[in-house]
């Protein structure tokens, strides 16, 4: 029989959300009328021109009479049903005159503007005619829609008078669809709610220490904290977390989930995870996000929405998009495609506005965390619902979290894109030369591994670059060289952006090669930048099979030492994992060559005596290559493959389909720790008896690593330990768990390394294993 949820009970009657309790007159406006392109009349619109126009906005605002009022809020409030929407939005200018009052709304446009009033404008200001004709009952008013030219600072006035019916009338003709789009939004809450407040576990039973976990889960959504899990492979993480949160949703507790993971394997488990939910009667509407690159229909290097034909018109057609889509729960990558394509619509901006009708969103760390990829309202102030955050295989965004906030600027692309502007382009040609000629200097006594500080000069020049690069890609003049000087623009300014965070948490870097110099902006430490975003969501749940020891993960991952903290024990019997450690064989790089032959002759022995489908985990491809040919020399008859360099998705799905259950043959496949066949992959039962490990999974020596080491141990007193021991031990503890993941797999594990007789290494060991050593007991791996 399921297991009862005991935390269930009968619904009371929820009040509403905040999310669907109030709507600003710009967004109202949006829902109902917007029409036209993709990306609007711009094609770019950069962040610094922005603020000239906050800072223009203002200059107009100043330019008024003493008694004009500036930045008048208004509101009325809406009933659908038992739920009022208070529809509320703040006047630029409001102006008492002898003849009447007047209405000003400030839009600023830049030199590519055709002279134009747009027809949302006009809807915006009419919206606010409406809400401040009814607070001071006026029959009558002048309404002006005003445009400053960025550039110039030139005014351009349209003015038209309007009567309060009139006003009335265009109002309710916006409200209408947006009252049937909260309404339906209205009725889907209850819908889902209803359903999750049923909702039995979706398996027959639960394996030890679920339990435990969906209850912490529930609990930190519902007490707003950040809770770290660590549970060994196979428990059934995912299920778990997503359970939880689906509980908590009907609750009312928050009201989206944002299931967030590193790798195309992780986005799976939590498809297959969300339908089982529905198999078992919740009702939830799951959206999958992929990178723009990756579901573009176009075969075009680059987006260029002046010419692609689902940007053309997106807007006059995505309302249908959404309509049909809203008629389905399941929003992954096929079913937004056939969407996208039966619609005419980007399938990439398709899937960032349906964000705001999702229970559920399955997206990759970069959409919630990166500063140059996160999607538009998914996370922190952006997001309408307040959300928890679900972070699968947790111990990845340490790295990934640092290179997000990292950044490099070449010397070659700047001068090659130089030459090229020249001609026709001598500003843009001089601001990216003196950025090249800012470069610090390789000559003389340089040591790449130390911090450097960037030269001020340099910083200025990366200042007016920026702005001019800006001011030009601003007036869209169809050329050539567009492309080229806006890829150029984003690299610099990506680059602006660190510099403008560097802290003691950053370092510079220098390196040459024959025709390059590389500055890199190295971000050591992201914790600050992951609690911006979590410290906007309801909660955040980290969790993985290697999340130990909390002394490296809490202050790494934004946490703080009052964060609680789960421990889970393998739910699966002590026989299942065999493990030995042959701690007499040195795998240091320096003796590599010559521990060759005893590395291979020691995976011939477990090869030998468990034959079946068997991974081997090495530190590096150059060792992966030479030490699966030196044991395709000791075992001929078995079947040898090897993981190449960025293989793509055809040959890794390939590489996991050789190891087929009930076979008689021996397969060997050589894998990198730490790659894509390292963890996030499920072999189950017989495709996979076995596992080696050789080394204890060091990340590569090099200036960054180097970095790392002197920060951490400037700062926490373990650089050796926190640079590379502790997330190198982790690789080791992920490969071995690609071992047992469900309970009736039995299968062998064997670490090689002298390196795992030492105790700072046995005390990163996790507490499930049993190793066997096999100076002890030899026979057992003969």
């Amino acid at each position: 029989m399921p297991e009862e949820n005991p935390k269930s009970g009968p619904h009371i009657g929820d009040p509403p959300p905040a999310y669907l309790s109030q709507i600003a007159v710009r967004s109202l406006v949006e829902w109902a009328l917007r029409q036209g392109n993709l990306g609007g009349a711009r094609r770019f619109m950069g962040p610094s021109r922005a603020l000239q126009g906050t800072r223009e906005h203002q200059r107009v605002q100043d330019s008024r009479p003493a008694e004009y009022l500036r930045e008048v809020p208004v509101k009325r409030v809406e009933r659908i049903g038992e739920v009022e929407v208070t529809v509320s939005g703040r006047i630029d200018g409001l102006w008492p005159r002898e003849s009447g009052w007047l209405l000003e709304e400030i839009k600023t446009v830049t030199p590519d503007w055709d002279g134009q009033a747009r027809p949302l404008h006009w809807a915006q200001v009419r919206i606010y005619g409406f809400l401040i004709a009814l607070e001071k009952d006026l029959e009558t008013l002048d309404l002006q829609l005003t445009y400053v030219q960025l550039e110039s600072g030139e005014l351009t006035v349209f003015r038209e008078s309007a009567t309060r019916p009139e006003l009335q009338r265009f109002y309710e003709q916006v409200w209408a669809p947006v009252s049937t789009r909260l309404q339906r939004e209205i009725d889907w809450r209850h819908t889902r709610n209803t359903s999750l407040r049923a909702i039995p576990f979706p398996f027959p039973e639960r394996r030890p220490g679920q339990s435990a976990m969906i209850e912490a889960v529930e609990d930190a959504i519902a007490e707003k904290k950040r809770l770290f899990v660590e549970a060994p492979t196979g428990i059934g993480k995912t299920i778990s977390a997503l359970f939880a949160s689906t509980l908590a949703l009907g609750k009312g507790s928050m009201e989206r989930v944002i299931y967030l993971t590193a790798k195309t394997s992780g986005r799976a488990l939590a498809e297959e995870a969300c339908q089982r939910l529905r198999d078992s009667g919740a009702r939830l509407k799951s959206l999958t996000l992929n990178a723009a690159s990756a579901v573009c229909f176009t075969d075009r290097p680059r987006c260029d929405l002046r010419e692609c034909p689902y940007a053309l018109g997106y807007y006059d057609r995505f309302r249908r998009a959404i309509d049909d889509a809203l008629k389905v729960d399941i929003w992954d990558r096929r079913a937004l495609e056939t969407l996208a394509r039966e619609h005419q619509v980007c399938p990439f901006a398709l899937s960032r506005d349906l964000i705001d009708f999702a229970d559920i969103v399955i997206a990759d760390y970069n959409h919630a965390f990166d500063p140059t990829s996160t999607a538009s309202g998914l996370v922190g102030l952006e997001s309408r619902r307040p959300y928890a955050l679900l972070v699968d295989e947790a111990h990845n965004l340490v790295d990934r979290s640092r290179t997000m906030f990292s950044s490099l600027l070449r010397d070659a692309p700047l001068r090659s894109t130089a030459q090229k502007a020249k001609g026709s382009l001598p500003k843009i040609a001089r601001a990216l030369e003196n950025v090249a000629k800012g470069f610090p200097s390789t000559e003389g006594a340089f040591d790449p591994s130390r911090r450097i500080d960037l030269p001020t000069p340099l910083l200025q020049d990366l200042k007016r670059a920026t702005e001019t690069l800006e001011a030009w890609l601003a007036k869209n003049e169809p050329t050539p060289l567009f492309d080229p000087v806006l890829e150029i623009y984003f690299q610099i300014l990506d680059f602006q952006r660190a510099v403008d965070r560097m802290n003691p948490r950053y370092a510079t870097t220098l390196s040459a090669t024959e025709s390059d110099r590389i500055l890199e902006i190295h971000c050591l430490d992201a914790a600050p930048e992951l609690r911006q975003t979590l410290d906007a969501g309801t909660c955040a749940v980290f969790f993985s099979a290697t999340l130990s020891p909390a002394r490296y993960f809490t202050p790494l991952l934004g946490g703080s030492p009052n964060d609680p903290w789960l421990r889970l024990a393998s739910p699966f019997p002590d026989e299942a994992l065999t493990l030995f450690i042959h701690d007499r064989i040195d795998t240091r790089f320096r003796a590599r060559e010559a521990s060759m032959s005893s590395v291979a002759t020691s995976i011939k022995k477990l090869v030998d005596a468990r034959p079946g489908n068997h991974l081997v985990f090495l530190p590096s491809y150059d060792y992966l290559d030479r030490l699966a040919d030196a044991f395709d020399g000791f075992a001929p008859d078995a079947f040898v493959q090897r993981q190449a360099p960025d293989m793509d998705l055809e040959a890794r799905e390939a590489f996991l389909d050789a190891f087929q259950s009930g076979t008689e043959a021996t397969r060997v496949g050589f894998a990198t720790l730490g790659g894509v066949f390292g963890e996030g992959v499920d072999l189950v039962g017989d495709r996979l008896i076995a596992v080696t490990v050789v080394g204890v999974g060091f990340p590569r020596i090099g200036v960054e690593r180097e970095l790392l080491r002197e920060y951490y141990e400037q700062a926490h007193g373990e650089g050796f330990a926190f640079a590379y021991q502790i997330p190198g031990m982790n690789r080791v503890i992920q490969a071995v768990g690609r071992l047992i993941r469900s309970p009736s797999d039995k299968g062998a594990a064997l670490l090689i390394d002298t390196r795992f007789r030492e105790e700072t290494y046995q005390r990163l060991f996790p507490a499930w294993w049993r190793p066997i050593w096999a100076s002890e007991r030899q026979a057992r791996i003969d």
